[in-house]
């Protein structure tokens, strides 16, 4: 009994460790996609692992497994904040418009809407409100 418990823990452990290396191997220039699927199949063996052997003395492999999960949302956070800065940038060097100019006497006559909330902004507003 014993010497089938400590071989199934050393199968787990090297489970969990061969898992851990393609794991990060694959990370590196993984996209978003691949990173929320091996999130998932992260808790998914988790999962497994706790119905098939309840008893593991290796429950050291399960702070591993999540040590493991927390790394690829991690990863696909840097992912997603790389990816929409390409977007932003590729965005904002696509845009060619030339700012508008605007006179003075458009100027004083902009008036924001007072049904928009009370308080709203307008030139009255401004004039009483600051000392000349």
């Amino acid at each position: 009994g014993s010497s089938f418990r400590e071989s199934s823990e050393r199968y787990e452990r090297a489970l969990v460790t061969e898992l851990g290396n393609l794991l990060r191997k694959r990370a590196v220039g993984a996209t978003l996609v691949e990173l929320a699927r091996a999130s998932c199949l992260v808790a998914a063996f988790r999962s497994a692992l706790k119905i098939v052997h309840p008893s593991s003395s290796t429950r050291k492999s399960d702070k591993e497994l999540l040590a493991m999960d927390v790394d690829i949302i991690m990863t696909g956070l840097k992912v997603a904040q790389e990816e929409q800065l390409k977007a932003t940038s590729k965005y904002v060097n696509e845009c060619r418009k030339e700012p508008m100019e605007v006179s003075r006497s458009q100027m004083s006559n902009l008036r924001f809407n007072k049904s928009y909330g009370k308080g709203g902004i307008s030139e009255d507003a401004e004039e009483s409100g600051s000392p000349s």
